[in-house]
C-alpha cells in the first residue's frame, strides 16, 4: 500500500514540492537566525562599551586625578542607577592593582581574565566571552559571561583600567526565543505549504485527467475518436498530438489489418472452392481416366497455388515478427544476390526471359558489399522483386540485378523492361494484396510479395524506393549499411 502512494504522481508532485519549499525555508531561518542573533550580539557588545565608557567617567570624576583617594560612593551610585541585576565590574590601576569591584563579586575577582597588559595599552580595549570555574562561582547558573576590558586615559590623570562584565543568560534565551518561534512558524507554514501544494497539484494533473477520461470512452471499433486538444492544455498539448497520431496509426493498422485479413481469405477461398467442387465432381459419377487426370492436375495447381500463398504468409509474418525470430550473419550482397536469380532462372526460361547480373567487388580495396542479415529473408526478397519483373516483363526482354557500393552503403538496383508502374499505385505498392494488375496484366502472384520486400527491408535497417525508368519499365533500388571486412571477420 505505502509503494502505492508514492507511486501516485499527486503524491510525488506534493512531496517535491514540499522539499523544495522547506530547502528554501531552512535556508532562509538560518539566515534570519544567524542574521538576527549577530545583530543581538552586536547590540549586547554596544551596550557593555557604552557602560564602560560611563563608568571611565564616573570613575575619572570620583577620582579627581587622584587614584589613591577617589570618591567610592560615587562610583557605587552610578552603578546602582544601572539597574542591571547581573552587572559586575572591576576598576585597577593601569598596573593591575585593584581599587575597587562590584558588591557582587566580593572573594572573587575577574583578575584572571586581565588580558596582558601592554596589549590592552594597545589596544585600549579587548571584549571576550569567558566561562569556568570562577565564573560558574559568579554565577552559579552554568552561564557565561562577556567581559569588556578598558584601558582609561583621563585627561591630567592617571591611567586606570575597567573591566566589566554581563550575564550573556539573556541573550542565549533571546536566542532560544527566536529559534523556537522561527520552528513553530516553519510548521505551520509547511503545513499550509503541503495542503496548498496538494490542491495545486490535482489543478496541474487536470488536464491528464481529461486525457484519461477522453482515452477511457475508446473502442477497438471507434479508433476514428481524437482527443480534444484545447481541453488538455498548452502543456500537454505534445502529448495529446502524440496520442492523436497513435490513434491515427492504429486506426490504419487496424484497417490494413483487416483488409489484409479480407484479401488473405479471399487468396485461400478460391483454391479451396476450387478443390472442393474437383472433389464433389469426382463423386458425382464415375468418369474416364483422362477426366480423372484432367481434374487432378487441376487440383495439384490449386495445392501448389495454396501452399504459395500459405508460404508467402508465413514469410511476411516472419519477416514483420522483428529481432526476434531474425539469424543474423555477415553476408555478401553477391551471393543471396545471386543465389536468389539462380533460383528465378526456371520460370525465367518457362517465359522467355533472360536474367543479367552485376556484381560488386573493388580489387584494390578487397571491399565486398558485405551486409548483416538473415539470409534466408534476403534471398527471399530479392527472389519476389525478381519474379514480380519476369511476370511483368515482355517476352525476349531482359531482367537485370545489379550491385553496387558507394558511400559505406550496398546498393542493390532490380530492373525489367515492362510495362513500368502507374503513378497512382506507387504509393500503395508495398502494402499487401492493394496493388492492380499492371497494364491490364494478372500479375499472377499472390499479392503479397512486394510487402515482404518491404518488411525485410525495414527490419534489415535499410530503405527501398521504386521509380519507372525512362528507357521504360521499372526499377527497384535498395540500400542496406554496408559491413566493414574487419566487423565480419571479427
Amino acid at each position: 500500500m505505502p509503494q502505492r502512494i508514492f507511486k501516485s504522481i499527486r503524491v510525488r508532485l506534493t512531496l517535491s514540492y514540499l522539499l523544495v519549499f522547506g530547502l528554501v525555508q531552512t535556508a532562509a531561518c538560518i539566515l534570519i537566525i544567524y542574521q538576527r542573533e549577530k545583530d543581538a550580539t552586536a547590540e549586547f557588545d554596544i551596550s557593555i562599551e557604552e557602560q564602560a565608557r560611563s563608568m571611565a567617567k564616573v570613575v575619572e570624576i570620583a577620582a579627581d586625578g587622584n587614584l589613591t583617594r577617589f570618591d567610592i560612593q560615587k562610583v557605587r551610585q552610578y552603578v546602582q542607577s544601572f539597574g542591571y541585576a547581573n552587572f559586575y565590574y572591576e576598576v585597577r590601576t593601569s598596573d593591575g592593582e585593584l581599587l575597587e569591584r562590584s558588591a557582587n563579586l566580593v572573594g572573587i575577582g575577574l583578575l584572571e581574565f586581565l588580558p596582558d597588559l601592554e596589549g590592552l595599552q594597545e589596544q585600549s580595549k579587548v571584549l571576550q566571552t569567558v566561562s569556568g570555574e570562577t565564573i560558574d562561582h559568579i554565577l552559579s547558573d552554568g552561564s557565561q559571561m562577556r567581559l569588556l576590558s578598558y584601558y582609561h586615559v583621563p585627561e591630567g590623570g592617571r591611567p586606570f583600567i575597567i573591566q566589566v562584565a554581563l550575564n550573556l543568560q539573556k541573550l542565549h534565551a533571546f536566542n532560544r526565543q527566536l529559534r523556537d518561534s522561527l520552528f513553530r512558524i516553519s510548521l505551520l507554514a509547511l503545513a499550509a505549504a503541503g495542503l496548498t501544494s496538494w490542491l495545486l497539484s490535482r489543478r496541474s494533473l487536470r488536464p491528464i485527467e481529461s486525457i484519461k477520461d477522453q482515452v477511457s470512452d475508446f473502442h477497438v471499433g471507434e479508433l476514428d475518436y481524437r482527443i480534444d486538444v484545447d481541453e488538455t492544455g498548452t502543456e500537454l498539448t505534445d502529448l495529446s498530438h502524440s496520442v492523436n497520431d497513435m490513434l491515427a496509426r492504429l486506426d490504419r493498422s487496424f484497417n490494413a489489418q483487416s483488409d489484409f485479413l479480407n484479401h488473405a481469405a479471399h487468396e485461400l477461398k478460391t483454391p479451396l472452392a476450387v478443390l472442393l467442387g474437383e472433389t464433389q465432381r469426382l463423386r458425382r459419377a464415375p468418369r474416364k481416366v483422362e477426366d480423372y487426370e484432367n481434374n487432378l492436375l487441376e487440383m495439384e495447381q490449386e495445392l501448389l497455388r495454396l501452399a504459395k500463398v500459405v508460404d508467402s504468409l508465413l514469410m511476411l509474418a516472419k519477416a514483420r515478427a522483428g529481432t526476434r525470430d531474425l539469424d543474423e550473419a555477415p553476408i555478401s550482397a553477391n551471393d543471396f544476390v545471386t543465389e536468389a536469380l539462380e533460383r528465378c532462372q526456371p520460370i525465367a526460361r518457362h517465359r522467355e526471359i533472360r536474367l543479367a547480373t552485376t556484381l560488386a567487388y573493388d580489387a584494390d580495396s578487397d571491399l565486398e558489399p558485405i551486409v548483416l542479415g538473415d539470409e534466408r529473408l534476403l534471398i527471399a526478397m530479392i527472389e519476389n522483386l525478381v519474379r514480380n519483373s519476369i511476370r511483368l516483363s515482355p517476352v525476349g526482354t531482359i531482367v537485370r540485378a545489379l550491385v553496387s557500393i558507394a558511400d559505406s552503403k550496398v546498393i542493390i538496383a532490380v530492373q525489367d523492361e515492362g510495362p513500368g508502374i502507374p503513378e497512382n499505385q506507387l504509393q500503395n505498392l508495398f502494402a499487401a494484396f492493394v496493388s492492380e494488375p499492371v497494364a491490364g496484366r494478372s500479375s499472377g502472384g499472390t499479392g503479397i510479395g512486394l510487402a515482404i520486400v518491404s518488411s525485410v527491408v525495414k527490419l534489415h535497417h535499410g530503405k527501398i524506393k521504386v521509380a519507372n525508368r525512362e528507357e521504360g519499365g521499372a526499377e527497384f533500388i535498395i540500400t542496406f549499411p554496408l559491413l566493414n571486412n574487419s566487423e565480419s571477420t571479427a
